[in-house]
């Protein structure tokens, strides 16, 4: 391990210490999202849901994003009669059961809430991924309760100070993540934070009544994790694995992570375009009567896989939706089924356009990846 590196990252986040806190990064926010948690949780509430809803309103971006939101799963489920008190007693078990310290004990914990409410989502919820819970979100939720036994944990942040601090053990991911490993890691940071005490006598000041004050650091040294990655706070420090790639390396690593990270969101977007799509699969126009662009009136008599079938005086012709509406071919007077058809419209678009970006990204990461 690199304690010259861990020494500094200490006094990098003290340096700095103020401009993470100021009112335009509001970091102070996780100690108040975990308080705002406390002061509201109640495994008992008559109106599940809403406590939770309540408990959790105060996280930002610590779980949900634009992206995936596991928090509205918990709260679609909960809201559900057959299912709320499943959830009730799987935060139980999570919360609640001891393990006298067993990290891997409290791992596997972990996941068997996660597959549980995935489970349920997937009867419930069906196709609604931004719901899905992971490893990660269900850590979240745990360190909410207990947080001075347990530590956040942000993937790209924890492993990028793994690197700068030359930390012997992997954690590693998905899978084959360690739980045990990676609170090793933490516990080294924390012995560090304990040895500051200029750095305790900052924290301290900060915080007030609406901040959690028992976490014995343990926000903290999450903290610092965060902070320094994301306000690219390491100065000049570097790591055994930096110095072996040159600077046209890493731009190219660089690089290749951003166009990594952009196609993960192309291809969510389009996945959510996708179930958005999906709603309308029983949608149905068999008995509307429409106009073709001459002004003869037909009804149409079928509808199958996008196509239907509409009954002229004279003939039957067959168009292709929503395009025979959106292009003018057909007309409606059904207000209901104008606005159906422009959604399906709007979204096929959003669809062909994504695909289209999806497949600029792919091509342009893997001259990249071949670089």
């Amino acid at each position: 391990m690199n304690a010259n590196n861990l020494h500094s990252i200490i006094e990098f986040y003290i340096k700095n210490f103020d401009f993470v806190n100021n009112e335009t990064n509001r970091e102070y926010y996780k100690w108040e999202a975990i308080k705002h948690f406390q002061n509201h949780w109640d495994i008992d509430a008559s109106d599940f849901s809403s406590m939770f809803k309540e408990s959790m309103s105060k996280t930002s971006n610590l779980i949900n994003n634009r992206i995936v939101q596991p928090i509205n799963g918990i709260i679609k489920l909960a809201e559900n009669y057959e299912y709320c008190n499943k959830v009730r007693e799987a935060f139980k078990e999570l919360f609640y059961t001891k393990d006298d310290g067993d990290i891997e004990k409290r791992q596997k914990r972990i996941e068997c809430f996660v597959d549980s409410i995935n489970n349920w989502l997937d009867i419930c919820e069906h196709g609604k991924w931004k719901y899905k819970q992971d490893f990660r979100v269900g850590l979240f939720y745990l360190n909410m309760f207990a947080p001075q036994e347990n530590y956040l944990f942000k993937s790209t942040n924890c492993r990028l100070f793994k690197d700068y601090i030359e930390f012997e053990s992997d954690f590693g991911s998905g899978a084959d993540f360690s739980l045990k490993r990676y609170y090793k890691m933490c516990d080294v940071l924390l012995a560090a934070i304990n040895e500051s005490s200029e750095l305790k006598e900052l924290h301290r000041a900060r915080l007030n009544d609406n901040m959690v004050g028992n976490d014995n650091y343990h926000i903290l040294t999450f903290d610092i994790i965060y902070c320094l990655s994301v306000y690219d706070l390491y100065g000049e420090l570097t790591y055994t694995k930096r110095k072996k790639m040159s600077a046209n390396q890493k731009a190219l690593s660089l690089k290749q992570e951003e166009l990594t990270e952009e196609l993960k969101n192309i291809q969510y977007e389009l996945s959510d375009n996708y179930n958005k799509l999906s709603e309308y699969d029983d949608f149905s126009i068999v008995g509307t009567d429409v106009k073709n662009k001459l002004g003869k009136t037909g009804v149409v008599i079928s509808q199958n896989e996008g196509k239907i079938t509409v009954k002229f005086a004279d003939k039957e012709v067959k168009f292709v939706i929503p395009n025979a509406f959106s292009d003018g071919f057909l007309i409606t007077e059904d207000f209901e089924t104008i606005a159906i058809l422009k959604d399906i419209a709007e979204l096929n678009n959003k669809i062909h356009n994504l695909k289209l970006e999806l497949q600029a990204k792919e091509i342009e990461l893997k001259k990249f990846s071949n670089s």
